[in-house]
């Protein structure tokens, strides 16, 4: 983690928190963007193009990992693709069709249904810890919030 602050309050931050790196004030982003990669890259050996960052929700993309505030979510990896799927196209609405063909692309011969039961579960080992993402399009699809 790196911690953002000013160098008055510097004395003041607890090493025992987790923060790898701090910057103080004023702020220049092109060296918190590479401070932020080379935290990732020591942490978990990806590149910040690896990964998809909402909120609490962290998809590490080169570890095919989810985390949900700081947690590891345990997933199917239809879960997972259809995770990231809808996360990679943030705001767009889908059909059940779309994202069948999307992600189960020609190896699934069943019904569309089972986009809504792999939506299902992903919301039930997401919102138990307070996150809500995936939004219900009445008639028409689903889609990860903006």
């Amino acid at each position: 983690m790196i911690s953002l602050t000013s160098c008055e309050v510097l004395g003041g931050l607890d090493a025992t928190k987790g923060i790898d790196d701090f910057v103080c004030a004023p702020y220049d982003p092109i060296e918190i963007n590479l401070r932020i990669k080379i935290a990732l890259w020591h942490r978990h050996g990806v590149q910040l193009h690896d990964i998809i960052v909402w909120g609490d929700l962290v998809i590490n993309l080169g570890n095919y990992e989810v985390a949900i505030r700081g947690e590891s979510g345990d997933m199917t990896l239809k879960e997972y693709e259809l995770l990231k799927y809808l996360a990679r196209h943030r705001g767009r609405v889908f059909t059940r069709d779309a994202l069948l063909t999307a992600v189960w692309q020609y190896n699934y011969f069943g019904g569309s249904r089972t986009v809504g039961v792999h939506v299902r579960r992903l919301r039930m080992k997401i919102e138990r810890h307070g996150v809500n993402i995936i939004t219900t399009v009445r008639g028409f699809g689903y889609k990860f919030r903006n």
